[in-house]
């Protein structure tokens, strides 16, 4: 049975759209995301693994820096390039590139570098909030393996949570930016996760442990550890490294790359095997969780406690009128509303903060899913919250639960959006002046108060908004307070072929809070995740 190869390269490509809208979001609130690299000597992986980052932050505009040190550079020259990356305010990520040199005290490179822009989690204190479980950053090439795992399941029906419970993980490969980190990410999903690399090999005890994986991800950096002889049927298989082999033809000088993984044809099941081996890869995923993924380093807010998103607007915000954006452009804000959130995200240091604003980035989107009963979840709401709502011809006060979630229920066949946020968060929670959208028949607008001709006719209803949301200490909601200024209504016939459907909007919202669980990993929102 031939083997399923997992394929790097599309899974690649979709990260690399994702990661283009959360730059332009930054990019419109004047922040551009900036990489370096530190490379000593041309170790050649070191510099196959550099172009590719180069690249990729071109095509993401993103701003590059490249400190390349000779081979004979002393400790204090490699201290002196990471101390410039470190002060230098347009760089938000650095990527110290291995090997390093036998002459250089890796442990005292590390420590040196800003946590906050050790986009690799190789400082003492990234290293340790990885293993805890509350990690700041998650080293790129193993994040990459587990977006590939998750991925692979989800598109083959299997809900990972459920298999990686049940499973046997092997990681062969120790190393603190791979192999290490691997492990660890693999216990944070309830793996059962067995550690061993080439002295396991030495032991006689490699073919035994691997034989019972039903993941392997090999990183081992020995060309050729692993064969066919070593996997079950129906494994699959992560395969990482990259090592410079000499061609049997053309010999050592140049070296062509061999992997950890040796494939060969066999006539007996085949595991899962991935990404493919001519193709970029996870090596092209790593590298794009790089450039985007970590924020440009956020400017010192001018209010202590407060942090705000100012008006793109140099007018102020806007209702949006008819001529001024197409009705068919409708799908696309839709997808485009919780830019400004990421935007503030990236400005926002302090844990609370960011807690608040990726609780209301995701209950925004499980309210346009449809997914009420995750919105009053424990982790997301406080046992009784109160909504009071200022909307259509009426108010209303709605407390506790239960009566929440009958009001969401109740809204009925909406179709909700923003835009034109302007969005500030502090201690006590989050306040936002908002253009509101909805999309709905004549029948459900009349429901809530609105005045309309047609009750079968769709509907384009936009108005400003002020909304504030208290959260409680532990960033969990505890209500939410609605205000619409009345005076600022625009309502709008929809010509048939420009209607969204309910169900279109679910599918979008469905698939955003499928990308941050993705993105982020589980439990991205709550406060104990970060730091």
């Amino acid at each position: 049975m031939a083997a399923t190869l997992i394929d790097g390269r599309a899974a690649a490509q979709e990260l690399k759209a994702h990661l283009v809208g959360e730059i332009d979001a930054l990019r419109r609130h004047g922040t551009r995301p900036g990489l370096a690299t530190i490379q000593v000597g041309d170790d050649p992986a070191a510099s196959a693994y550099e172009r590719r980052v180069r690249r990729l932050a071109e095509e993401l505009d993103c701003l590059y820096h490249r400190e390349h040190l000779p081979a004979d550079a002393e400790q204090a020259d490699l201290l002196a390039s990471i101390g410039r990356c470190n002060a230098d305010p347009r760089i938000s990520g650095i990527l110290v590139l291995r090997p390093l040199g036998k002459t250089h005290d890796e442990a005292e490179v590390f420590r040196s570098l800003d946590p906050a822009k050790d986009i690799e989690a190789l400082h003492p204190k990234n290293a340790g909030l990885l293993a805890l479980g509350t990690p700041r950053f998650v080293p790129s090439t193993p994040a990459s393996c587990f977006h590939l795992l998750d991925r692979h399941l989800q598109r083959s029906g299997t809900e990972p949570g459920t298999f990686y419970r049940r499973s046997l993980l092997v990681v062969v490969g120790r190393s603190n930016n791979v192999g290490k980190p691997a492990v660890l990410l693999g216990m944070q999903r309830n793996a059962t996760v067995v550690s061993c690399d080439e002295h396991t090999s030495q032991a006689g005890r490699l073919d035994e442990l691997t034989r019972q994986a039903d993941i392997l991800v090999v990183a081992a950096g020995v060309p050729g550890l692993i064969g066919p002889e070593h996997l079950k049927p129906g494994a699959i298989v992560i395969d990482v490294g990259i090592n410079p082999v000499a061609d049997p033809v053309t010999g050592p000088d140049p070296p062509r790359r061999g992997r950890p993984f040796r494939r060969r044809p066999r006539r007996r099941q085949r595991p899962h095997a991935g990404p493919r081996r001519r193709g970029p890869g996870h090596r092209r995923l790593a590298a794009a969780q790089h450039p985007a993924r970590r924020p440009a380093r956020r400017p010192a807010d001018p209010r202590p406690g407060c942090v705000t998103l100012e008006d793109p607007s140099p007018d102020g915000p806007q209702v949006k009128q008819r001529g001024a954006t197409p009705m068919t452009d409708f799908l696309d804000q839709i997808r485009r509303c919780m830019e400004p959130t990421a935007a503030l995200l990236a400005r926002t240091e302090k844990p609370l903060h960011r807690a608040m604003l990726l609780n209301f980035w995701r209950h925004v989107h499980l309210e346009g899913a449809g997914e009420y009963q995750a919105i009053v979840a424990d982790d997301m709401t406080v046992e009784h919250p109160v909504y009071r709502v200022s909307w259509g011809n009426g108010a209303q006060v709605v407390e506790g639960r239960d009566a929440v979630l009958a009001f969401y229920r109740g809204v009925g066949e909406t179709v909700l959006w923003h835009s034109d946020d302007n969005l500030a968060v502090a201690d006590w929670g989050i306040c936002d002046e908002i253009t509101f959208h909805q999309l709905a028949t004549g029948a459900s607008l009349r429901a809530v108060g609105y005045e309309v001709d047609e009750p079968d006719a769709y509907y384009h209803v936009a108005s400003r908004q002020a909304f504030i949301w208290p959260y409680d200490p532990r960033a969990l909601l505890a209500g939410e307070h609605l205000y619409e200024d009345r005076t600022s209504l625009v309502i709008e016939p929809v010509p048939p072929e420009e209607v969204v459907t309910p169900a279109q909007a679910r599918e979008v919202h469905r698939r955003a809070v499928a990308e941050l669980e993705a993105a982020r990993g589980p439990g991205f929102w709550r406060i104990d995740r970060q730091h």
